[in-house]
């Protein structure tokens, strides 16, 4: 996960909890458990909610 801006932003997101997360939304989608993975995807959410630039 990063901003979307390769050139002016920074990712907040270490390789590793990416690859952690992906792994929770691919057991997810695959019929595993939603919770673990949309917990985390929530929690994104509600942390990046105040700075989209929802005009970008």
């Amino acid at each position: 996960m990063d901003t979307g801006y390769r050139r002016i932003g920074l990712p907040f997101l270490t390789d590793e909890v990416v690859a952690e997360i992906e792994a929770k939304v691919r057991t997810a989608v695959h019929g595993g458990r939603a919770g673990p993975a949309r917990a985390d995807l929530q929690a994104i959410q509600r942390a990046c909610s105040g700075r989209v630039d929802i005009l970008a």
